[in-house]
């Protein structure tokens, strides 16, 4: 562990005399040294545009782009002409909703626990109604099918919680809307680094995340669409780089992702995913879900055993992925990650998590998240239920 651990620079940063514990990775991932150096070459040795020009450096650094493109379309079983670069989820979801042909009649549905970025570009195209889950925690695909009307355009549904960490029915509701002729899209922003994804067993028309949230740069993201859903939709954007030719009285827009990838993209972090989706299949599935797993079920049993701590989740038993919301009773949210972070070097995260709706149904301003990866240790999450077992000592 100490030498995987070293492929993350950020992790020696110290904190009175300490070393910290980064316990935010559902907000952000740290960088292996691997992407660094990715964007620190492009920099220092390429530092060109991409499909512009003859010269050696535009070459190389197309090239170089267009075989990130070709491992994402193998990291997500989907075709290269599948993958659009964009710069995060959010303004893929958004491309997802223009390609969707959405019109304010259209009906969108979501689920209660939508992050923001996938509630407010369909709220902003169409109608959306937010299902909630049955008594039991579950998101049964009957709930969302006595919501279907025929209006009904669209399903849109996170694959894993960025609140619980909780895996969500994806697959049945896929199958479900397929029924129903409806189009999907999965936001796989907290799946996409702690389990493989493959878009044709899906089924999914679009699928999205963000870079950052798998060991890559911030400022590039990825949208998977079915090529039949590209083939018949219209730019989104028009400029530079996605036109076969401009006249004075109009243009013609390139086929493929190149249609939807208008002005100069983020060549560096594009490059940097591709080091961090190297960086992934060297670790292996595998050990990452192994680890995770033990993060999570370590998590879960510490966190038990406080009866000051409320664990806030829908269903009873621990979650596979080591994302954990919790309250503890009789502290703010902002007083308990103020002290985790001043006094014991832990770096957690308060607030709604970009989740409202989700914060008004739970009757709660917010949470305290933890959210850990495969670089934390077993040690750092005992650390952490520690600091909160003294924090109830101290002040409860």
């Amino acid at each position: 562990m100490d030498h995987f651990r070293s492929h993350f620079p950020a992790l020696s940063r110290q904190q009175n005399g300490k070393a910290i514990i980064f316990a935010d990775n559902a907000s952000t991932t740290l960088k292996p040294q691997s992407v660094i150096n990715s964007v620190n070459y492009f920099y220092t040795h390429l530092c060109s545009n991409v499909h512009r020009g003859e010269n050696t450096l535009t070459q190389e650094a197309s090239e170089l782009y267009e075989k990130v493109r070709i491992r994402l379309a193998d990291f997500l079983n989907a075709s290269p002409d599948e993958i659009i670069f964009v710069k995060n989820a959010t303004e893929g979801i958004n491309l997802a909703a223009h390609l969707a042909g959405l019109t304010q009649d259209s009906h969108v549905l979501n689920s209660i626990f939508e992050h923001h970025s996938n509630f407010l570009p369909w709220f902003q195209r169409a109608k959306v109604e937010l299902v909630n889950p049955l008594r039991n925690g579950d998101f049964h695909p009957d709930t969302f099918q006595e919501k279907i009307n025929s209006q009904t355009k669209l399903l849109a549904i996170s694959h894993v919680s960025n609140i619980t960490g909780e895996l969500f029915p994806v697959d049945s509701l896929i199958q479900l809307a397929k029924k129903n002729n409806l189009l999907t899209l999965v936001d796989a922003s907290q799946s996409i680094s702690h389990f493989p994804i493959n878009v044709k067993e899906l089924g999914c028309d679009f699928l999205v995340f963000s870079g950052h949230k798998i060991f890559g740069p911030s400022g590039v993201g990825v949208l998977f669409a079915r090529k039949e859903v590209l083939e018949r939709a219209t730019p989104w954007m028009v400029g530079g780089g996605m036109v076969d030719w401009v006249e004075e009285s109009g243009f013609a827009p390139r086929s493929g992702p190149a249609k939807f990838e208008a002005g100069t993209p983020n060549i560096e972090g594009v490059l940097g995913l591709g080091s961090a989706l190297a960086f992934v299949q060297e670790v292996g599935w595998s050990a990452i879900q192994e680890h995770n797993e033990k993060l999570a079920l370590h998590f879960w049993e510490l966190l038990r055993k406080n009866s000051f701590i409320s664990i806030h989740r829908l269903r009873k038993d621990c979650p596979t992925n080591p994302i954990f919301s919790i309250t503890l009773n009789g502290l703010s949210g902002n007083e308990v990650v103020t002290l985790l972070c001043n006094r014991h070097n832990i770096m957690a995260r308060y607030g709604a998590h970009c989740a409202e709706p989700l914060m008004r149904y739970w009757k709660l301003p917010g949470t305290v998240r933890f959210s850990m990866q495969v670089y934390n240790t077993v040690e750092e999450v005992s650390l952490i239920a520690d600091a909160l077992e003294s924090m109830t000592r101290f002040f409860l």
